[in-house]
């Protein structure tokens, strides 16, 4: 073999370990950004739970998806805890209503929504195909004639146009009922998915993730790609993406971001990717928690607020998370 050949493979070998090793650390340093996160998600969330007692659409849902998110990749978390905490928010929306003796669910289907998508690979092997079961349910019941559901709670508080809103509360109940292969639900999903379609894109990160989300749960890789192509044209030079139209670099629609684009198989060196996570792991609190950028409420005046950080925290963890799962 000439010396020179021999010369260029050694060099692209020694090239391959550098890069090897580079990416070893880089998803080091992520795990280390997840376990200083976790404590943080325990504490403020169980903090809510006794001062609260209720799930609500931002909080235990994305508590038990994140720290269930961090334990898959391999982050201690107790799993008896973690357990009482799923078992709790499932009879907490199953619980009625004082006033109209309807399930606390009616009136926080996104929680729902969230919960099943979440869990969507953890349904069939649990004993608790009952509980979604009764969570599809709730969902179907609650779609409007035009195929969409109205926002429930607090979001159309929210800092965005209320129509925006309903249409991201109606993409994750299509997303929901797209984990299901029952006829109830695939109707639903059927239904819906003819109005979100012609709706306009949205201005929201979160309006993008699941319109990528809906496209490769529906298998079309041409509007995948589309979706793909149009959150990645958003991100901020620093690598972050705005909550909602230019609102400033957000590390919740940042982890929103980097959770679309792993879910649909883009390689953890993928440049978006690589400079979002960056942003992540600059930007974490010493306390484990990310700031973000403004209050999603209206009434928050751009002032971040306690339940959008601790939102925002869960959000940054599972888009980190999905980094380090197997593609």
């Amino acid at each position: 073999m000439p010396r020179c050949l021999q010369f260029a493979i050694i060099c692209c070998f020694s090239l391959f370990i550098q890069v090897g090793a580079t990416r070893a650390a880089e998803k080091q340093l992520i795990r280390q950004s997840i376990e200083k996160a976790v404590p943080y998600i325990i504490k403020e969330g169980n903090s809510w739970i006794e001062s609260k007692d209720c799930t609500s659409c931002h909080r235990t849902s994305f508590m038990t998806w994140s720290l269930a998110a961090a334990a898959d990749v391999g982050v201690e978390v107790d799993g008896a805890e973690l357990e009482e905490l799923r078992v709790w928010s499932r009879a907490d929306l199953n619980k009625l209503n004082e006033e109209d003796q309807k399930p606390a669910a009616t009136r926080n289907l996104e929680c729902v929504s969230h919960i099943l998508w979440a869990e969507r690979q953890l349904f069939t092997p649990r004993k608790d195909h009952s509980t979604r079961a009764t969570f599809l349910k709730y969902v179907i019941e609650g779609q409007q004639e035009g195929g969409l559901w109205k926002a429930n709670g607090q979001l159309p508080l929210q800092r965005r146009d209320k129509n925006e809103t309903a249409l991201v509360s109606s993409m994750w109940h299509a997303l929901a009922l797209g984990t299901s292969p029952d006829t109830a639900a695939q109707d639903a999903r059927k239904k819906a998915m003819v109005p979100i379609t012609k709706a306009a894109p949205g201005t929201s990160t979160e309006a993008l993730m699941l319109r990528i989300l809906l496209a490769d749960q529906s298998q079309d890789k041409k509007q995948t790609a589309h979706w793909v192509s149009e959150l990645k044209s958003r991100q901020r030079d620093d690598g972050s993406w705005d909550w909602v139209g230019e609102t400033g670099s957000d590390p919740m629609a940042t982890g929103m971001a980097v959770y679309a684009f792993s879910s649909v198989g883009l390689p953890d060196n993928d440049s978006a990717i690589l400079k979002a996570v960056d942003f992540l792991l600059v930007h974490q609190a010493d306390n484990g928690s990310w700031e973000t950028t403004t209050g999603t409420k209206k009434k928050a005046q751009g002032k971040p607020v306690e339940t959008s950080i601790y939102w925002g925290t869960c959000w940054s963890v599972i888009g980190l998370t999905a980094v380090l799962e197997e593609k």
